[in-house]
């Protein structure tokens, strides 16, 4: 493996630049990420870290089977290009996330807020990340706490929003309020959510918005009323739905 990664960057170092070239390096590039999520040695792997090109180190920021020591070492890494396969790593240990969830990059801290690894007190503190992204990904994550959510649920940015209206850790209360947003997709990821409470399950039942009706629908929280009120609606879509969450 060592003798092929070599090979790869000195012959690629060697010749010129050409059409062939190019299609060479993306279909080899695929072998070496490949041949490095199979390796299984952390000496090997450390070895590799310590590459010169950037594919190989991506490749090993990775992987599974990486050690700590090269995972530390390449969230030290100077190009920012492989800091965000480090922190993507779903091995990674937790201190390391903490350190990379300061990182320079948002696109690292980003990374960070999206590991099902991130700790509540990571995830608290990238909620207040000056980069929308990173706090979207906040919101998204499973691991975030209610009262953070209920934060990010006043963000200006209907997406952020909307991922707060998805997350299963969100309360009912912020549920609630989120059922009166302007933006429909937030009113529908909230009648989707089974933390909605019945009450604004009922208000979101006579939405002028049919997909949010429809979505309210499916939701096993309704109450009885609810149910009786969209069996009976016009749209026969909505109607088979209720009367189908009736049966269950």
């Amino acid at each position: 493996m060592k003798d092929s990664i070599e090979g790869y960057i000195s012959f690629i170092e060697n010749c010129k630049s050409s059409l062939w070239l190019n299609v060479w390096f993306d279909n080899f590039q695929k072998e070496i990420v490949e041949e490095i999520k199979k390796e299984t040695s952390a000496e090997k792997l450390t070895l590799y870290a310590q590459n010169k090109n950037i594919i190989v180190r991506q490749a090993v920021a990775i992987s599974l089977n990486t050690p700590d020591t090269a995972l530390a070492m390449l969230a030290d890494d100077k190009n920012e290009r492989v800091r965000p396969f480090v922190a993507r790593n779903r091995n990674i240990s937790l201190s390391l996330l903490t350190k990379l969830a300061k990182d320079e990059s948002p696109e690292v801290r980003k990374e960070v807020a999206d590991n099902a690894k991130a700790s509540a007190e990571i995830l608290t503190l990238l909620a207040k990340d000056k980069d929308k992204y990173v706090r979207k990904a906040v919101a998204w994550n499973e691991n975030t706490p209610p009262e953070t959510l209920a934060e990010l649920a006043t963000e200006e940015d209907y997406s952020i929003r909307q991922a707060v209206a998805s997350n299963p850790n969100t309360s009912g209360k912020t549920l609630s309020i989120l059922a009166n947003d302007e933006h429909s997709n937030v009113r529908i990821n909230v009648a989707f959510n089974a933390n909605t409470p019945p009450e604004a399950l009922a208000k979101l039942a006579e939405d002028d918005d049919l997909e949010v009706r429809n979505t309210v629908a499916d939701n096993p929280q309704m109450s009885a009323k609810t149910i009786e009120t969209l069996a009976d609606s016009k749209d026969n879509q909505i109607g088979r739905a209720a009367k189908n969450n009736k049966e269950r």
